[in-house]
């Protein structure tokens, strides 16, 4: 009788410090920080052409969109953004905020978005200038 109270008793002790790993790689995968990061390529229409009365008429432009979608439960900080090209250089230049009320800095809350938007004739262009031209690729869908 006692080596079968002996044995509940050590079955019960392994799962109880089973329970207690789950739970603990739950708690850690909870609090990561996790972002989903999107690019894409648009053509869309920007006031770019002066119209001659001091404003500027619309015309198509070839631009990069990146959104970045905080996935994790805990809030992440947003200090920048750019494209990281095949070579680790960092390339932040021309991407602006797509609302202006979302500016960088920025704490992005558990389900919240960002998105950036880029002109890419500047992003194209440093892209040749560091020797990436043929290292990117690129598709149009």
């Amino acid at each position: 009788m006692q080596v079968i109270i002996n044995i509940i008793l050590a079955l019960a002790a392994i799962g109880g410090i089973v329970l207690g790993i789950i739970n603990q790689l739950q708690i850690r995968r909870q609090m990561q920080r996790r972002l989903l990061v999107r690019m894409k390529q648009q053509v869309i229409q920007l006031p770019r052409i002066p119209d001659g009365q001091g404003g500027f008429a619309a015309a198509s432009v070839h631009v990069f969109t990146i959104q970045v979608v905080n996935t994790g439960l805990t809030p992440v900080i947003l200090k920048g953004t750019g494209m990281i090209l095949p070579d680790g250089k960092l390339l932040p230049q021309g991407f602006v905020a797509e609302r202006r009320d979302k500016q960088l800095p920025l704490e992005l809350a558990p389900g919240a978005d960002h998105e950036v938007r880029g002109d890419a004739y500047p992003v194209l262009k440093a892209l040749k200038l560091n020797g990436n031209s043929d290292k990117v690729i690129s598709r149009f869908a």
